[in-house]
C-alpha cells in the first residue's frame, strides 16, 4: 500500500470522526461506500451502512456534545487502525468517556468497513 492510499485512509477516518462530532449523519452517509458494513464487538454482529446512519441519526443527538481525541492512527493495508477516546456531555449532564479502538477498511475514496472495539457500559447512562 503507498503513502497515498495511507494518507487518503487517514484522511477519510479523520472525515468520519469530524461528522460524528460535528452530529452530520449526511456526510457519515457519503464517507461509506456502498455495502459497507461496521462490526461491533460487544455484539458480535454486522450493520449495514444503512442501518449504521440510521443509528446515527437516532444516537448522536442523545450524546449531545462530542469530542473524539484520536490518540494513535496506524497505517494497514487497504485502511488504518485508530485508538480513540470519546467524551460527550449528555443533555442530561452525564459525561461519558468512551475509550475505542477502530479499523477503518477504504477503497475508492469511501469507507467500506468499520471493526469497532469498545466496552458499551458508559453509554448506559442515556438510557437513564
Amino acid at each position: 500500500m503507498g503513502d497515498d492510499s495511507r494518507d487518503q485512509a487517514a484522511a477519510l477516518a479523520a472525515r468520519f470522526v469530524r461528522a460524528i462530532e460535528e452530529h452530520d449523519s449526511d456526510e457519515i452517509e457519503r464517507l461509506y461506500a456502498p455495502g459497507a458494513v461496521v462490526w461491533h464487538c460487544h455484539d458480535r454482529r454486522e450493520q449495514t451502512a444503512e442501518e449504521s446512519v440510521a443509528v446515527y441519526r437516532a444516537g448522536l443527538p442523545a450524546l449531545g456534545q462530542v469530542t473524539i481525541a484520536v490518540l494513535n492512527c496506524w497505517p494497514i493495508n487497504g485502511g488504518c487502525i485508530q485508538q480513540q477516546e470519546l467524551r460527550a456531555v449528555s443533555p442530561g449532564r452525564h459525561d461519558i468517556l468512551l475509550p475505542m479502538m477502530v479499523r477503518y477498511a477504504c477503497e475508492g475514496g469511501r469507507i467500506t468497513r468499520i471493526d469497532e472495539y469498545f466496552d458499551p457500559a458508559p453509554l448506559a447512562v442515556l438510557a437513564q
